[in-house]
C-alpha cells in the first residue's frame, strides 16, 4: 500500500522542487486525515506541546495522540517554534544559536 501511494505521489513531488516523494506523502497524509485536528495552533496547544515535550521527550507519536494532532505536525511545530526563538534546548539549558553569542563565548574562553 505504501509503495502504491509513493508511486501515485511521484508526479506531484517532481513538480515541487526540493520536495521528496516522502515529504509529499506525509503532507498529504496530514492534510486529509480526518481523525486529527488540523489548522492553526492555539496558545493553549502550544503551551501543552512544550509541556509534553518536557515530560514525554520527543516521542511524537504519544504527543500527537495526546494533542489529537498528527505526530509530524507536532514535531514540525516544535521545530518551528525553536527556530523562530533562535534557541535550542539541551538538557535543562537553553543555548542561543546566534553567531554573536558563539563568537562572544569563544573569545571569553
Amino acid at each position: 500500500m505504501l509503495l502504491l501511494m509513493m508511486l501515485l505521489l511521484a508526479p506531484p513531488a517532481a513538480a515541487l522542487p526540493g520536495r521528496t516523494v516522502e515529504s509529499v506523502y506525509y503532507r498529504a497524509r496530514r492534510l486529509f486525515n480526518e481523525d486529527v485536528k488540523v489548522g492553526a495552533w492555539t496558545t493553549a496547544e502550544i503551551e501543552e506541546l512544550e509541556r509534553l515535550v518536557e515530560t514525554e521527550g520527543k516521542n511524537w507519536v504519544a504527543i500527537g495522540e495526546l494533542l489529537n494532532r498528527h505526530e509530524h505536525a507536532c514535531m514540525d511545530k516544535h521545530k518551528s517554534l525553536h527556530a523562530i526563538a533562535g534557541t535550542k534546548k539541551i538538557g535543562t539549558r537553553l543555548l542561543s544559536l546566534s553567531t554573536h553569542s558563539l563568537v562572544h563565548s569563544l573569545t571569553d574562553s
